[in-house]
């Protein structure tokens, strides 16, 4: 009888050390798995800033910046009315 409960007891002391032991490798392999999540979700934002910087180079600077149009028909500087416009004023 009391060497069933040494045996005992000696089995309990070995699964709880087996126990700790996977634990403790369960808990090494997540922080690692973790850490490598971390460092993707750090090249995925890098590489969304290359790709935004990238089509805001692409971009043309017409498109960037509008501007106002102007009405009418365009205005020949070098025509004879516009001559005399400017001399009569």
């Amino acid at each position: 009888m009391v060497v069933v409960s040494i045996v005992s007891v000696g089995a309990l002391v070995a699964a709880f050390f087996y126990h700790r032991h996977v634990i403790t490798k369960l808990e090494f392999s997540l922080l690692n798995l973790e850490a490598e999540i971390d460092y993707i979700e750090d090249v995925l934002q890098t590489v969304r800033n290359q790709t935004n910087e990238l089509e805001r180079m692409m971009t043309p600077k017409s498109q960037v910046k509008k501007t106002a149009k102007k009405r009418g028909r365009p205005v020949n500087p070098n025509s004879v009315r516009q001559k005399k416009m400017k001399a009569s004023n």
